[in-house]
């Protein structure tokens, strides 16, 4: 019996969500995870779980919602890309340069 692989923008999408999530506190998947995103979205639990799991993404403008509401820039939720312009590095510490 051959098993369907998913689509890797699917994966990749899933596993950026969940990591922003995980960064953020919400509960652990299978742990009210689905229920806090269905919530935040006014969806579903189940259609949050499509997200979650890599069986299906959001609308684009639903993504853009979400972006928005996890303090992400879209490009990277999207697509894992995103330009230098939009990260933010204020978590970084950059190395004391001292002049002699």
């Amino acid at each position: 019996m051959a098993t369907e692989s998913k689509d890797p923008n699917l994966i990749g999408f899933s596993e950026r969500l969940n990591n922003r999530l995980d960064e953020l506190g919400y509960p652990p998947k299978y742990k009210g995870r689905y229920e806090a995103v269905g919530k935040d979205f006014d969806v579903s639990s189940k259609a949050a779980r499509k997200w979650l799991e890599g069986d299906s993404l959001p609308k684009t403008t639903r993504m853009m919602d979400m972006a928005r509401q996890y303090r992400m820039p879209f490009e990277l939720l999207a697509t894992g890309q995103a330009t230098i312009s939009a990260v933010s590095y204020t978590h970084l510490t950059l190395p004391t340069i001292y002049s002699v």
